[in-house]
């Protein structure tokens, strides 16, 4: 009987252990994706403040995917999303760099940190946006 306790005991641990590290592997996946920074192209097709708990979100809604302009302390450090948000423009075809990535689980969307006006512009990307 003793050893059935002890079996048991050892596979709850052995349970709980797992658990843990599957959980420190989430967290440090999440916050590597969320600090690695990409550059890409992308056609802005709309953009809008959504409310979110109990602040706000800018977002840019792009052929290419959803995108988020958020002020940012840890990494690249950004005080002046407002600004940036309102000088973008629809149907503007743009050179960005972003961190993160898009994480339906999460809610999370990548967070644009540097627009550029792009050379070449696409605004039929956005023909069938919406």
């Amino acid at each position: 009987m003793n050893f059935i306790r002890t079996a048991r005991r050892d596979r709850g641990r052995a349970g709980a252990a797992l658990l843990v590290v599957i959980g420190l592997i989430a967290i440090v996946w999440y916050m590597v994706a969320a600090n690695t920074t990409h550059t890409t192209t992308i056609t802005v097709c709309g953009k809008e403040r959504v409310a979110v708990k109990n602040s706000g979100e800018y977002r840019i809604y792009a052929a290419e995917g959803t995108y988020v302009m958020a002020d940012s302390l840890f990494g690249t450090v950004r005080y002046d999303t407002a600004d940036a948000y309102a000088k973008v423009k629809p149907k503007t075809t743009y050179d960005v760099v972003y961190k993160g990535w898009r994480i339906p689980f999460f809610s999370s969307f990548p967070n644009l940190l540097e627009l550029k006006e792009s050379a070449t512009q696409h605004p039929e990307a956005c023909a069938n946006f919406g």
